[in-house]
């Protein structure tokens, strides 16, 4: 119908709209209108759109008069605004404002901020000043961002600022900085300096880092350090662990020291464990060796292993272990699991069988469960299981409930079981439900879950 009505409107657009006129009611008669709206509004506006305010009220009628809108507002905004703002009152026409306000928005951005301004408060309001913001700004972001500098304080500014971030970034990164520095201090001065770190990084990473440096310490300066660290760190690793040493001892540098013992760890693991060492005992010393290894693993996991393996017990150790085997266990399970089984029965191997499972049953649930089945019982073979039963739960809960019923602590056993049996009975309540009553689980609590909208 659709491209039957558009033909037929290239070379007889009355007899076109004659056609569609007389077709049923329905999806069909809706499709065809819109695909001759373009040729009708331009041979007839008037025409046009009497003939959608003449439809029933409803579904047609609304989607006509929305399409009809945004087509008149491209070839006369003033004359449509005019048109539109004659329509009765109510959601059929503010939605019809709001369409118009996203249409204009790149190109007469003045025309459909002042449209936007006639919606009333409310969500179509709010959609219609993040667009105009976004279309202005690509225009002319001095502009913009003036218009937005009206606005009244609410979700609408913000999240017109928000889109404002980075295009004036773009233009004019210093600009962009200033601005935000004289936002207020909270969540959206944060995710604007986020942006512009971003943004000004992309374009000159030497201007953006000695701005992020001169930051006041807080969240806002961890941000954009988290926004540069990857272009710093590939960039000039050396000088962002410098300056991560030079930061006081807390989040900021920990976040700093993460990001780039990680980049360095993936291109030079060899510079950035002799980096890592030579920091002092503490927090940031743990991540580095952590991250290090982390990205050393991604290419070389033996050998990250069997550095990691000659670091002296604790923490930092453990960290790094756990580091290892994350990445291992996504390409190599089997080779990791070798490893991890090595580790004598302790706090190292307790902790690290659990990032084994979560990584490899989310892969391969059997040849994982094959693993757990040759561990020996114990602490290990218990935070093992847990893992195994919470990273199948959702997906397979038929593969994750004859595990959960192996636990030995009473109590985590029954929430796991609860767990796997309320997702079981969503996909499968027959076979659920014959489960549940094979389990060691109280009735009350089993007649609980059979319960209907349980």
């Amino acid at each position: 119908m659709s491209s039957i009505a558009s033909q037929w409107a290239n070379t007889d657009l009355p007899g076109a709209v004659a056609w569609v006129q007389q077709l049923p009611e329905g999806q069909a008669r809706q499709n065809a209108s819109s695909s001759i709206t373009w040729q009708w509004v331009q041979a007839d506006p008037q025409a046009a759109m009497a003939y959608a305010q003449s439809l029933p009220a409803g579904q047609t009628r609304d989607g006509l008069l929305t399409q009809l809108g945004s087509q008149f507002a491209q070839e006369d905004p003033q004359a449509a605004l005019a048109w539109v703002q004659s329509l009765p009152a109510g959601q059929s026409r503010n939605q019809l404002l709001e369409r118009m306000a996203a249409g204009l928005a790149w190109s007469d951005p003045k025309t459909a901020a002042a449209i936007a301004a006639s919606l009333p408060p409310g969500q179509l309001r709010n959609q219609a000043i993040t667009q105009i913001a976004n279309g202005w700004a690509q225009v002319d972001v001095g502009q913009a961002t003036d218009w937005v500098n009206t606005l009244p304080e609410g979700p609408a500014k913000r999240d017109a600022q928000r889109n404002l971030a980075y295009h004036m970034a773009e233009n004019d990164p210093q600009s962009a900085a200033d601005y935000a520095l004289s936002l207020p201090a909270g969540r959206l001065q944060s995710d604007f300096i986020s942006r512009v770190a971003s943004a000004w990084g992309n374009t000159d990473l030497n201007a953006a880092v000695a701005w992020a440096q001169k930051l006041p310490d807080g969240q806002a300066k961890q941000n954009a350090f988290n926004s540069l660290s990857h272009q710093w760190t590939q960039t000039d690793s050396p000088g962002a662990a410098a300056y991560a040493q030079t930061l006081p001892v807390g989040e900021l540098q920990n976040s700093l020291v993460t990001a780039v013992a990680n980049q360095w760890g993936t291109a030079d693991p060899k510079a950035a464990i002799a980096w890592a060492n030579q920091l002092p005992e503490g927090e940031a010393r743990n991540r580095a060796l952590a991250s290090v290894t982390s990205g050393w693993a991604q290419s070389a996991p033996q050998d990250a292993a069997g550095f990691v393996s000659a670091l002296p017990d604790g923490d930092a150790k453990n960290r790094a272990v756990a580091a290892v085997i994350s990445q291992w266990a996504r390409n190599e399970p089997e080779a990791a699991a070798a490893w991890v089984a090595g580790f004598g029965e302790g706090k190292l191997r307790q902790e690290t069988a659990p990032n084994l499972v979560m990584g490899w049953a989310n892969d391969d649930p059997t040849a994982a469960g094959q693993w757990l089945q040759n561990l020996p019982a114990g602490a290990t073979r218990e935070a093992a299981v847990q893992a195994y039963v919470n990273c199948l739960t959702y997906a397979s809960p038929e593969l994750a409930a004859p595990w959960a019923a192996t636990l030995t602590n009473q109590a985590i056993r029954d929430s796991l079981i609860e767990n796997v049996a309320r997702r079981w009975l969503q996909s499968d309540r027959a076979a659920a439900t014959t489960w549940l009553a094979t389990v060691n689980l109280p009735d009350e609590r089993k007649q609980r879950l059979l319960k209907p909208g349980s």
